[in-house]
């Protein structure tokens, strides 16, 4: 009897978590596109604030209870966002140029009917190179990987089984500080946001 009645409470649990499932639960891929815009503070007395249009790849897995979502999820944002502007000594240039950048990032949201809101906090990390060009034309570059957060903000929906998806998103990271050896040694903060608009496929 003790079998039977356990047995019945694990059908009925199955069946409960069967109901609850939406299009967005499971694991997926995506691509999206956007404009990126940073800071970076100590190079020179203004800027370079990197800025440009690149790509990204990611993939996830979600799960609902109810209409609360959770996930995780891993990105990559691919091509430089880069920038020049004079130094403090204006016959020298200073150049800004973050990398590709790597993020692994939690995903908290309400399922609303085909649309998902969603807000996202992680670890990201990025490649960054300052340099700067005295009048002579000399460079002097150094490049660092430096690791940081992600947080942001987004909304996804799709139409039919859902499985097909579009999203926008908000992404701000916040590289940190370092150090960098071009003709002095420059501490410089970086950050940047990002806007992205996508495509997602769900599995």
């Amino acid at each position: 009897m003790r079998r039977l009645v356990l047995a019945a409470a694990m059908a009925a649990m199955a069946a409960a978590g069967a109901g609850a499932q939406t299009s967005f639960d499971g694991p997926y891929l995506g691509f999206a596109a956007g404009f990126g815009r940073g800071t970076v503070a100590g190079l020179a007395p203004r800027g370079p604030d990197p800025a440009g249009v690149r790509g990204a790849l990611f993939a996830g897995f979600s799960a609902t209870r109810g209409t609360l979502l959770w996930g995780v999820e891993i990105g990559a944002g691919l091509g430089p966002l880069a920038a020049r502007t004079a130094c403090t000594n204006p016959v020298w240039t200073c150049t800004a140029s973050l990398g590709g950048e790597g993020s692994l990032r939690a995903r908290l949201g309400v399922v609303r009917g085909p649309v998902l809101l969603y807000a996202t906090l992680g670890l990201a990390a990025g490649s960054a190179t300052l340099a700067t060009r005295d009048g002579a034309g000399r460079r002097h570059a150094d490049t660092r990987v430096l690791t940081g957060w992600v947080a942001g903000l987004g909304i996804e929906g799709g139409a039919g089984d859902g499985r097909r998806r579009w999203r926008l998103e908000y992404l701000h990271h916040d590289l940190g500080r370092a150090t960098f050896a071009t003709d002095v040694a420059y501490p410089a903060a970086l950050a940047y946001g990002e806007v992205r608009v996508g495509v997602v496929a769900g599995f």
